[in-house]
């Protein structure tokens, strides 16, 4: 008889989801992972862009987050690791 067990690995859900629910409903997410925010980014004209802004702007007030320059004019936002 073998002992071994097949075991199903817990997955977390998705923050994303409920991250944009709470921009959705103008909730307090100052204490949602950063990456969820930052995430939430790309949705965020369906929720709340300028809830979405505001937040990511605290975060790069204090340097958690800072924005480098690519080609073709566009901007990337980088979370610091």
């Amino acid at each position: 008889m073998s002992k071994e067990q097949t075991q199903t690995p817990t997955v977390a859900p998705n923050p994303t989801i409920d991250c944009r629910k709470a921009i959705f409903n103008r909730l307090d997410v100052t204490n949602l992972p950063r990456e969820v925010l930052i995430e939430s980014v790309v949705g965020g004209e369906n929720y709340g862009q300028d809830f979405v802004e505001r937040q990511l702007n605290e975060l790069r007030k204090v340097g958690e987050i800072y924005t480098v320059p690519m080609d073709g004019g566009e901007w990337l936002e980088v979370r610091r690791t």
